[in-house]
């Protein structure tokens, strides 16, 4: 799980990705296909998610997404907050 700058929280689930505003119920996002193991909020509206199928970049809060190539697909990618 982690949130925006505006309070949106995102969380990343075995039944796909969600998001929810302070106390609205969650909202799901688009299907990235597989398994999402992990959401990262990077900025800007802009999210990185890990899927059982490889890594996608959103750049519009989880409305749509774009497949990071030369990432192997298969492959568990799990990012921490440091």
């Amino acid at each position: 799980m982690d949130a925006n700058d505006d309070g949106r929280f995102f969380a990343a689930t075995p039944f796909g990705a969600f998001y929810s505003d302070n106390q609205s119920p969650w909202i799901q996002t688009m299907d990235f296909g597989g398994t999402i193991r992990s959401v990262y909020y990077i900025g800007s509206d802009s999210l990185i998610y890990g899927t059982d199928f490889g890594i996608y970049l959103s750049t519009d809060n989880g409305v749509s997404g774009s497949y990071l190539s030369g990432i192997d697909p298969g492959t568990i990618y799990i990012f921490d907050n440091y």
